[in-house]
């Protein structure tokens, strides 16, 4: 009886799918696609910092953030089924299998800044979208602006310790800063992603030259 209950909610609460157009279907599941490549990417990530991590703090951190992710995972990969009859893992899987995993406490955090910046840029363009799907994304923002936040200050935190520490961040998120751009649409994206990556170099003080990318991105 509860296992029916369940179900008979979760096939409500996705009833409105049923009175969209196909074009909002197709640019919806076309969405879920990107935010899966880097959700799966972004758990990479986590186990990254788990493993790398200097504290237990920073090591319950980096479970909480899967969580999350692994939560809107769940829910985009229900919502893409019912799109479309297809299971979204399948489909972002391979893309997501060719983003690098960390190999370091540094790495780890610029890691996380670049995707989720990235993965922020992308959500708030899910606004204008059906209203049900806009509001599913404005949670992941909160909790993606959260992330911004935590790998800001770890990165602040690891520049303060040396100055071979401040050039290894940069060398670190230059790297992603590519992955990041790569699972960007072109355009009006990557040029509002560059905008405010370039704000973040300039409050944590991290050397890394983005003019080389503003004309590739074009």
């Amino acid at each position: 009886m509860l296992h029916r209950c369940v179900m008979q909610q979760q096939a409500e609460s996705l009833s409105w799918i049923r009175h969209l157009e196909p074009e909002t279907c197709s640019l919806i599941a076309c969405r879920l696609r990107r935010h899966a490549v880097r959700q799966l990417a972004a758990l990479h990530v986590c186990g990254a910092a788990l493993a790398h991590a200097p504290s237990l703090d920073e090591r319950a951190s980096a479970i909480e953030r899967a969580r999350e992710e692994l939560e809107r995972l769940e829910g985009g990969s229900e919502l893409y089924r019912e799109l479309l009859g297809r299971e979204l893992l399948d489909e972002a899987a391979p893309e997501a299998a060719k983003v690098p995993i960390p190999s370091s406490w540094i790495d780890a955090a610029a890691a996380q800044l670049a995707l989720s910046l990235a993965a922020r840029i992308e959500l708030g363009r899910d606004q204008t979208l059906a209203a049900p799907f806009a509001y599913l994304s404005l949670r992941a923002l909160a909790e993606q602006t959260e992330h911004i936040n935590a790998a800001r200050a770890a990165l602040c935190d690891l520049c303060d310790t040396s100055q071979a520490a401040a050039d290894s961040a940069s060398q670190c998120l230059g790297r992603w800063l590519l992955v990041a751009l790569d699972l960007l649409d072109a355009g009006d994206t990557r040029r509002a992603y560059l905008a405010q990556i370039e704000r973040e170099i300039r409050v944590i003080g991290l050397k890394v030259a983005l003019c080389s990318w503003e004309s590739l991105w074009q």
